[in-house]
């Protein structure tokens, strides 16, 4: 298992030449001889495997600029717990690195430092008429994906006692690319007392 997902390697020649792994993917009807917008196909239809989890070899990258030495980079993770912030760390080294660029490197932004990798495009004229992998064997066609297969993430917590607080699970792919936040109210009054007084430091904090 890596990642969450069934592998096994194939050996040949006493190394790992291949990995077989277990993969889901989609297939749709179309008449695949003509499917570019012709109304009438005496040849029917035919069910295709859609599959892009799949990625061809190789990347391109790009060629960001060097970062100032003077950029003090690694005080910042002290700079960032040294106080209470709404911000994330990524989103706190985006701030500081802009103002830092834009006091003193007018024109550069925080991408340009930034070094990204893009998977090489594959661009097919028509439609395959097979999977890029070699099938072994079929363990299930669903009309949608069974929940069992579904990667999940589970947020639980407990207080001094030992009980539950809370225990949710989500779908991964819902929390993809968003924030989780965590909002409570204070047991007593003077909790809520010192909520409020934080509140009023972030405020008041210069920016």
């Amino acid at each position: 298992m890596e990642a969450g997902i069934p592998y096994t390697p194939v050996i040949a020649g006493g190394g790992i030449v291949n990995f077989r792994i277990e993969n889901i993917w989609v297939e749709t009807q179309v008449p695949y001889a003509n499917y570019r917008g012709a109304v009438i196909d005496e040849y029917g239809k035919t069910w295709l495997g859609l599959d892009t989890s799949l990625k061809v070899t190789g990347y391109t990258y790009n060629e960001p600029e060097e970062i100032p030495e003077e950029m003090a980079l690694s005080g910042m993770r002290e700079s960032y717990l040294e106080d209470i912030r709404v911000e994330t760390p990524l989103q706190y080294i985006q701030g500081e690195t802009g103002d830092y660029l834009e006091q003193y490197l007018p024109g550069t932004t925080y991408d340009d430092l930034v070094q990204v990798r893009t998977f090489l495009p594959e661009e097919v004229e028509i439609l395959p008429a097979s999977l890029q992998f070699r099938q072994i064997a079929v363990t299930g066609e669903y009309t949608r994906v069974p929940d069992d297969l579904i990667h999940k993430a589970r947020f639980t917590a407990a207080g001094p006692d030992g009980n539950d607080l809370f225990d949710i699970t989500l779908e991964a792919y819902r929390l993809s690319n968003k924030s989780l936040s965590l909002t409570y109210e204070p047991e007593t009054v003077e909790d809520q007392e010192i909520i409020n007084a934080y509140e009023k430091m972030e405020a008041d904090r210069p920016k």
